[in-house]
């Protein structure tokens, strides 16, 4: 059955990095056909409680909001009669704060007794520790079926590599080779496992390694760069300019923040920041950017100025319900602290206020034949270090989001130490033009002349 509707979440996961993408074969339904998780991990856990009725069964947990965030995606398929099934785990790199919720996923999953399987688990980066290899040998357990291959990494050797790039003369741009499918959606490889020059830093190593993965959906796309440093950027820049004008990612409607918008990954020398530039402004123009940092992270995540170049050709923010700015937290050098900023461009941070508790967000991407929509879901009462964080009143405001879905009512208890958190529904924030909007067929095929260096 052909996807009717995507929606991609970059999830709140403190000083982590998590999103989960869904796929669906009705417009309006509430039940996901497929389930993709790229880079599912945090350095700090808080809790809350989840409980939800499907039939004539109870099911109970306590774990992090992205976590919960998952377990309602597949309790939803559960309902509708349909086998719960994580058809993806994409990890980009090493570093514990892209993975670590997986190990609290799959306990939350055993503890409620789901019958959930893993199709393929797909990692990169390089010098991965016993930790993290440990990890990918725990999630081989997990997998629908007993098959050695079916956690594997992007590409054997820890060599490069970039499905952007081919060998064999004309290029047909739709036929690019692609690490997997998901109904309609395709999922590529703009860049992994990258060597640095910089091999006495293995912090420099595993992040300029990391792989950055493209969504592509009826020729839209959507970019998640993981902790891809400048020259990790760099190398994509050399790749993307041999297609010259006939560029294979635009229109990019969304992409990630590289490592949470860190600063020093993204200079190449004293403030100088133009590889991202290029990236940014010539090759991808993405028109939203969202960021994932921790509440008061003492990393100076996201900072600025990495904010304000990822911007660059962001388009104008219409979260809200009236559409107005929204708050977005990020690190300003000049005042040496993070700050709280109002913007009415589409960026976005995770964490949108410096209270004690703070206030946090969800993010949903959402591109269907209608255009793309841009949704948000807030928490109020996030503090650190995190203990139980609660979700959605049961008593949400007229115009948003229900409480209800094909998998039954949702009750979140709310813990006395924090106050009740709400969600809000955003607006459209940008519809396609007609020339623009997505068609059910197939797109035109374009043929890229002249030969590609593949590694």
């Amino acid at each position: 059955m052909p996807t009717a509707r995507i929606t991609l979440s970059a999830l709140w996961a403190d000083q982590g990095m998590a999103h989960m993408l869904q796929t669906f074969d009705d417009e309006t339904t509430a039940t996901p056909s497929g389930i993709a998780l790229f880079d599912f991990g945090t350095h700090v856990t808080g809790r809350m409680t989840l409980e939800r009725t499907v039939g004539h069964r109870t099911f109970t947990t306590k774990s992090a909001p992205s976590v919960n965030a998952v377990l309602e995606a597949l309790l939803a398929q559960l309902a509708a009669g349909q086998p719960p099934k994580i058809d993806y785990v994409v990890i980009s790199h090493q570093d514990n704060d892209h993975w670590s919720f997986l190990y609290c996923l799959m306990q939350a999953i055993a503890e409620m007794e789901l019958p959930v399987c893993i199709g393929r688990v797909i990692w990169g980066g390089r010098e991965w520790n016993s930790y993290g290899v440990t990890l990918r040998d725990y999630l081989k357990l997990r997998c629908c079926e007993a098959d050695p291959d079916c956690v594997g990494p992007f590409v054997e050797n820890d060599s490069a590599y970039s499905a952007y790039q081919c060998s064999d003369g004309p290029l047909d741009v739709y036929e690019l080779e692609r690490f997997g499918e998901l109904g309609d959606v395709s999922l590529r490889t703009l860049y992994v496992n990258l060597p640095t020059a910089q091999t006495s830093d293995m912090s420099s190593v595993r992040n300029a390694s990391s792989a950055v993965v493209v969504i592509d959906f009826w020729e839209q796309r959507m970019i998640l760069p993981g902790d891809a440093t400048w020259e990790t950027l760099q190398a994509i820049n050399n790749v993307l300019a041999e297609w010259g004008d006939d560029n294979p990612l635009k229109p990019v409607r969304m992409m990630s923040v590289p490592h949470h918008g860190a600063i020093a990954t993204m200079r190449q020398s004293g403030e100088e920041m133009s590889v991202l530039q290029e990236f940014i402004g010539i090759y991808t123009e993405p028109e939203r950017v969202v960021a994932s940092a921790g509440v008061r992270n003492h990393y100076g995540h996201p900072d600025k100025r990495v904010m304000n170049q990822m911007a660059a050709r962001a388009i104008p923010s219409r979260i809200g319900n009236p559409p107005t700015t929204h708050p977005l937290v990020v690190y300003s050098a000049r005042d040496e602290r993070l700050i709280v900023e109002q913007s009415d461009i589409a960026k976005y941070t995770t964490v949108l206020s410096l209270d004690s508790p703070a206030l946090a967000a969800h993010y949903l991407f959402s591109l269907s034949t209608a255009g793309f929509f841009t949704d948000w879901q807030r928490f109020s009462g996030v503090a650190r270090p995190l203990d139980d964080v609660p979700a959605s009143s049961p008593s949400l405001p007229p115009g948003s989001l229900s409480s209800s879905s094909a998998a039954g009512p949702l009750h979140e208890k709310e813990e006395e130490v924090y106050p009740t958190a709400m969600l809000q529904r955003g607006t459209w924030s940008h519809s396609l033009p007609d020339r623009q909007r997505p068609s059910s067929q197939p797109p035109a095929r374009r043929v890229r002349p002249g030969p590609l260096n593949r590694q």
